[in-house]
């Protein structure tokens, strides 16, 4: 006569352990500041490859560039040598971006002494880009800062105006 034990196999287990694993991970992939986080390092990673694609840009085409930035977004210009005024680029990649909800810039222009286009009256220099990026592979001296300040997240980008801008070390 066969005797029964009551409780669970290590097959039952094992099933209820892969379900309870696949539905933790769902829970956690879908909390907001998981996504949120992901959304950050995206940009972050975009905005740094557009800007290094935008020097290589101008370099190669011997034509100027610029990137104007807005809290929550930022376009990329071209400077048009014969009606001398700065044109935003809508065809890819360098169309203009709004970043997501949160995510803020700040750039901080550390010498601005170059200035191309009109100078005839002071409302022209508001059609400037705050970074240009010239063909002789030289770029405005910026800090550019990326930040989401709900999550306490920020990076900054620096460029001393002669080498490709980088990511400034994390100081924490």
């Amino acid at each position: 006569m066969a005797r029964r034990t009551a409780g669970f196999t290590l097959i039952e287990i094992m099933v209820v352990l892969v379900i309870v694993t696949i539905m933790a991970a769902i829970a956690v992939a879908s909390l907001p500041a998981f996504n949120r986080t992901g959304e950050f390092d995206t940009e972050q990673r975009r905005l740094m490859t557009l800007l290094l694609m935008a020097r290589e840009e101008a370099v190669l085409q011997s034509t100027e560039l610029g990137l104007a930035v807005g809290l929550d977004h930022y376009e990329f210009m071209r400077f048009n040598d014969l009606s001398r005024v700065w044109q935003p680029i809508s065809e890819p990649p360098f169309q203009p971006r709004r970043l997501p909800e949160g995510v803020e810039l700040e750039l901080t222009v550390t010498e601005s002494s170059l200035r191309l286009g009109s100078h005839d009256d002071d409302d022209d220099a508001g059609d400037s880009p705050g970074v240009m990026l010239l063909s002789s592979g030289e770029i405005t001296p910026f800090d550019l800062t990326m930040s989401m300040p709900e999550l306490a997240l920020s990076r900054t980008i620096h460029s001393d105006g002669y080498r490709a801008p980088a990511w400034i070390a994390d100081e924490n």
